[in-house]
């Protein structure tokens, strides 16, 4: 009799953990079902937001009919490397590193309080945010100068 007891204790626990496991799962899940076109930011990271394909490709053209191959050879080369660079100062830094071609970025602070960047990039340009959830998001004005860590000081060392 008491080994019955003992049997059924353990498979009461189990059950228990069982189920407990589903619904986080379910959680997890229900919140990928938000919008599969929102990118939702919840901590302390840098977002750079980039053309999705149809906008790169269209940018591209564009620039090809201005600049002509070299043009566009010559900006990509350049965009890649300052992409690079700042991916590797934010690195030096501890900082989480986000790239995303969705729709939108809604940052979220630990208030609850929601900011909405709507993604307009074309050809291969490229915006920068910094967040922390205690801040409002702040946008870079130039990549190419972010690896100085001017930016990077002002927004996270600032109250």
């Amino acid at each position: 009799m008491k080994i019955l007891a003992f049997l059924y204790l353990v498979f009461c626990l189990l059950a228990c953990k069982t189920h407990e496991v589903k619904e986080n799962n379910q959680q997890f899940m229900d919140h990928l079902k938000v919008d599969s076109d929102v990118l939702e930011v919840k901590e302390r990271c840098a977002v750079l937001i980039v053309p999705d394909s149809v906008a790169e490709v269209k940018g591209i053209e564009k620039i090809k009919k201005e600049y002509g191959e070299q043009g566009i050879a010559e900006l990509g080369s350049d965009e890649g490397f300052y992409r690079a660079e700042a991916a590797k100062f934010c690195e030096s830094k501890g900082l989480k590193w986000i790239t995303t071609d969705k729709k939108a970025v809604l940052f979220v602070s630990e208030d609850g309080k929601k900011t909405r960047v709507e993604n307009t990039q074309e050809a291969i340009s490229s915006t920068l945010y910094l967040f922390d959830p205690k801040k409002q998001p702040q946008k870079i004005e130039s990549i190419a100068g972010f690896s100085d860590g001017k930016d990077f000081e002002n927004y996270f060392n600032s109250k």
